[in-house]
Order: structure tokens, then C-alpha cells, then sequence
């Protein structure tokens, strides 16, 4: 099975564009919600993630403190549960051809990782191809700490607690310098879709 065709068509012109140096304007969703139980993450993570020690010594684009690539909790399984409902749900018109709705695919959360930003930290611009969809999650943050900014678009999201983003993973973004010294802690995470006949990845071309 191949992507649908509206979607490969989004990310070849964006691909072409790229290649000539040229800026253009997304024509595509960027799903924001306030997380019901951002409380229960707070209490549950932040004692655990606040000082916990870079586990990918700055070697990748997040210029700050990265956990492990798959972390685990009771409220994280939570957490990546309603994710997926919400990407079932939410990119429904994005999703692949099937001659039932999601019955021929199945999300799968492929890592979950957290970032703890000190002041001076950031990251780079970047994407995260192939995966499909990608998603930020603001655990520990003020409204006035560094927002999360897609490059193309200029679209910015200001922090929150229990702020929840999810959006197509081909999206460049990055996170410019925390200027502060309380800590700015989010957790993040990649989706692919799976066909449930093969229980293969299906990778974005």
C-alpha cells in the first residue's frame, strides 16, 4: 500500500521546494490541546526528569538534557494512549486509503523520550523523516519560556503546562535559547503508521 495520494503530493512540493532554497507556507494541521490530566503528569515526572542526567551528550539536534530514546511510566503509558486516539481522530483526512477507516493501519509510537532545557539551552532546526506524525508535550514551562516555532510557517506555540502538539513529522521546527534558569522540561515522541497484515513499518517516502 502506498500513502495517499493528497499527502505524497504535500511532501514532494515541499521536498522540491527545499531543494531550491525557497520558503513556502504549510497548508496542513498542527493539532494543540491543554491535556486533562496535566496535573497527575507534573506530580508523576517532573520529581523524576528534573535532574536527570543527558543520556545523548548534545549529539543530537536538542542542544539540552535528553533522556534514554524509550522511557516508561504509568502516566506516560496514559499519555501515549490518548496520543493515538487523538491522531486516529484528529488526522483523519491525512490518513491512508483504506476501504475501512483505520482498518488496515494501526498508529505505533516507535520512541518517547523527555528534553530538560537549563537556560542557554535549545535545538536546532530539524524534522524527523520518515517517521508520520511527531509530538510535543510541555511537562514543566512558563508562558514566557522558549515557544516551539515551525520554521516554514512561523507558526509558534507558546509553552504550558500540559500543553499537548501533534503534527505531521516532515514539518521543520526548533526551540530557540531558554533564557531562564528555572527549567523548561517537555516530552517528545514519533509516530508510523503500521499495516496490521505485515505488522511492518510503513516508511514515509
Amino acid at each position: 500500500m502506498f500513502l495517499s495520494i493528497d499527502i505524497m503530493i504535500v511532501e514532494l512540493l515541499y521536498q522540491v521546494i527545499l531543494n531550491f532554497n525557497m520558503k513556502i507556507k504549510h497548508i496542513t494541521e498542527i493539532y494543540v490541546e491543554d491535556y486533562q490530566f496535566a496535573t497527575d503528569m507534573e506530580e508523576s515526572l517532573i520529581p523524576l526528569l528534573k535532574n536527570y542526567p543527558d543520556k545523548q551528550n548534545r549529539e543530537t539536534n536538542v542542544q539540552a538534557t535528553m533522556t534514554e530514546w524509550q522511557i516508561t511510566h504509568p502516566q506516560i503509558e496514559k499519555l501515549k494512549k490518548y496520543i493515538i486516539y487523538k491522531v486516529k481522530t484528529v488526522f483523519r483526512k491525512f490518513d491512508f486509503n483504506c476501504s475501512v477507516q483505520f482498518e488496515c493501519y494501526t498508529p505505533d509510537l516507535k520512541d518517547f523520550w523527555a528534553n530538560i532545557y537549563n537556560q542557554g539551552d535549545f535545538t536546532r532546526i530539524h524534522n524527523h523523516i520518515p517517521s508520520h506524525y511527531s509530538f510535543t508535550y510541555f511537562l514543566q514551562s512558563r508562558w514566557y519560556h522558549s515557544p516551539l516555532v515551525f520554521a516554514e510557517s512561523g507558526k509558534r506555540i507558546r509553552p504550558k503546562n500540559g500543553r499537548l502538539v501533534i503534527f505531521p513529522s516532515y514539518l521543520n521546527h526548533y526551540v530557540p535559547r531558554h533564557r531562564f534558569k528555572e527549567k523548561r522540561i517537555t516530552l517528545s515522541g514519533n509516530m508510523l503508521y503500521k499495516d496490521n497484515s505485515t505488522l511492518e513499518p510503513i516508511i514515509a517516502l
